[in-house]
């Protein structure tokens, strides 16, 4: 349901989400001030390197960019 997948945009609105599992730990959604975007490129070498997307710019030129498969 989108109300389940929708990210809260408070601080408040994140705490309403708060909810004690059966094992007794608490969960709640973040924020959207809270969530960051990351990145996923792929070297030369073929290694993959995920990263916050603030920090793309240090990306060589030569590395493929691209989404990763879902799994």
């Amino acid at each position: 349901s989108a109300a389940r997948t929708a990210v809260p945009q408070t601080e408040s609105a994140a705490r309403a989400t708060e909810r004690r599992l059966p094992n007794g730990t608490v969960a709640r959604k973040l924020p959207a001030t809270q969530m960051s975007s990351l990145m996923a490129t792929r070297q030369a070498d073929g290694r993959i390197v995920i990263e916050h997307s603030e920090d793309a710019d240090t990306q060589p030129a030569h590395a493929e960019h691209g989404a990763l498969p879902h799994e």
